[in-house]
């Protein structure tokens, strides 16, 4: 479970890019990992399925795809 939530977080900062230079919804991309995560596990909870987790995201200006490895899916 800690995995998942490190994955999303270090995605949210990393592998999601936003489609507009102003990022329209409560997750905002900030210096502080901290306060990202914070920012990200107030919209997303550890355990949201990929799909809902997804959609958050999308409405947040982010580009995301799924993507299943062998530690399973997550978002990129």
């Amino acid at each position: 479970m800690m995995s998942r939530l490190i994955v999303l977080t270090l995605l949210a900062n990393l592998g999601c890019a936003t489609t507009k230079n102003e990022q329209p919804g409560p997750i905002q991309l900030t210096s502080s990992e901290s306060d990202t995560r914070e920012r990200i596990l107030a919209e997303i909870a550890v355990g949201t399925p990929i799909a809902t987790a997804e959609e958050v995201m999308t409405a947040n200006g982010f580009s995301c795809t799924q993507v299943n490895d062998d530690d399973g899916a997550f978002l990129y």
